[in-house]
């Protein structure tokens, strides 16, 4: 065989595997940086019904220890507003994006005033008046329509509660 048609066939099956190859890796579910930039709008606009229509029917919100808090858009709605209602001024900003076909994390930085009772189930926490700022991460597990089907927030829990001197100094680790 002659080394220049050796090499067109070289060429051909390279050219082919990266056309065809191509065609079967599987995409993103969504845009994870548009994504990002609208839930921080939903969120920066107080608006726990844009933020609940982000999630199915059928979502979980997990607590800092990993366990099912909220479940359910409607629950998950009521969430937000309660949250919002104790934190009339937070704010958020994403730091950075990561994410890969069905899931998608970002860093995050809030900060907000504690001047609302925040409601929870089985809980009422009364207002400091002070104020928290955090560094975290929401972690997410998106559907085939983009929408958040598990949410597990991070965050330093102790330092957010000594931030809004929720805690008693007999409770402090040592």
């Amino acid at each position: 065989m002659k080394k220049s048609n050796l090499i067109k066939i070289v060429l051909g099956l390279t050219l082919s595997l990266l056309v065809f190859g191509g065609c079967n890796q599987k995409k993103d579910v969504v845009d994870f940086k548009l994504f990002g930039d609208k839930m921080a709008t939903l969120y920066n606009a107080h608006d726990a019904t844009g933020l609940a229509n982000l999630y199915t029917e059928d979502a979980i919100l997990f607590d800092t220890q990993g366990k099912a808090m909220v479940q359910g858009k409607a629950e998950i709605e009521k969430y937000y507003a309660s949250y919002f209602r104790a934190f009339p001024d937070v704010k958020i900003e994403i730091l950075q994006t990561i994410g890969s076909e069905n899931k998608v994390c970002f860093e995050m930085m809030t900060s907000g005033t504690f001047t609302g009772v925040l409601s929870s189930p089985g809980s009422e926490v009364q207002p400091t008046g002070l104020r928290s700022t955090l560094q975290g991460a929401f972690i997410a597990i998106l559907n085939p329509d983009g929408l958040i089907a598990e949410d597990r927030t991070y965050y330093d829990q102790y330092m957010w509660m000594k931030q809004l001197g929720l805690l008693n100094t007999a409770e402090e680790p040592k």
